[in-house]
């Protein structure tokens, strides 16, 4: 699977793979940040919901898993949304996970839903870093 042209070998793989770990690591980190920015505003506030967690734990994650997207593929610039899907199926699988260890459902509604909104927002975090123009530099 390896091209050789005068002597230099090309992994076509090996391309992708640092702008896409970037983006993992990106994403991570903007989900922990909105997460940590709603904790703080719940210590804040002090009158939360109990079932306003959830939401707004799944919206951070999908607010991470864009900011990864557009990361990745504006590095690329090209497989918007494969490599936004990849990203999103990435956090999800963390996230399926984590839940699978500390509860008894495996897959439910609440999972589905999980998937579906991580794989659009992946997919529109890919599409806008694939369009986007880097500035002209002066």
């Amino acid at each position: 699977m390896t091209a050789t042209t005068k002597n230099k070998t090309h992994y076509p793989l090996r391309q992708y793979l640092r702008p896409t770990l970037l983006g993992l690591l990106s994403a991570f980190a903007a989900t922990f940040l909105l997460i940590a920015f709603f904790s703080l505003f719940f210590v804040i506030i002090e009158s939360i919901a109990k079932s306003a967690v959830v939401p707004l734990s799944l919206l951070s994650a999908a607010a991470g898993c864009f900011i990864g997207a557009y990361i990745c593929t504006s590095m690329t610039r090209c497989y918007g949304v494969l490599l936004g899907l990849l990203i999103a199926s990435a956090i999800f699988a963390i996230m399926w996970i984590i839940s699978a260890l500390t509860s008894d459902c495996l897959f439910g509604a609440e999972n589905a839903i999980k998937l579906v909104l991580l794989a659009i927002a992946g997919c529109a975090g890919g599409l806008t870093g694939c369009s986007h123009k880097p500035r002209r530099r002066r």
